[in-house]
Parts: structure tokens; sequence; C-alpha cells
């Protein structure tokens, strides 16, 4: 029985693999670095890294795009 302060521990499998590709020698070495999740909130992506590491990608809005343009000026 669950209650509604528990939560499930239920595992999603990844929308994407994140690979890195390395040239070495001529050859192309795909190493796989971590897996993509659909967002809970909207269309983006939740990058998981193998080391531990997270980003969130979401598509841009009018007002991320005032804050990026704001924020390059200056560096």
């Amino acid at each position: 029985m669950t209650t509604e302060n528990q939560k499930t521990t239920e595992k999603k499998a990844p929308t994407f693999i994140i690979y890195e590709v390395v040239n070495r020698n001529g050859k192309k070495y795909w190493n796989r670095v971590g897996a993509a999740f659909k967002h809970g909130k909207g269309d983006g992506l939740n990058l998981v890294y193998n080391n531990g590491a997270r980003q969130v990608l979401m598509p841009p809005t009018d007002k991320a795009n005032d804050v990026t343009a704001t924020e390059g000026e200056g560096a």
C-alpha cells in the first residue's frame, strides 16, 4: 500500500543517449557520456552525464533572448 507522501522510484528510459565522438588514428570512437530525458515541464530535455553533471535544454522564449543579449554585452 502506498500513500501520497511516498514517491515512486520507477526508472524511465532515456529519450536520447549522449555520446562524445573522438577521432583517434583516423578512427572515430563513440563514447557514451550520458543520457537525455524529457523535461517534466515543457518541451525541454534534462541532460544527465555519467560524471554526475546535469544540464537542462529549453526552447528559447522572448524573455530568454533578452537575458542572453543583456548578459552577452558586458562579457
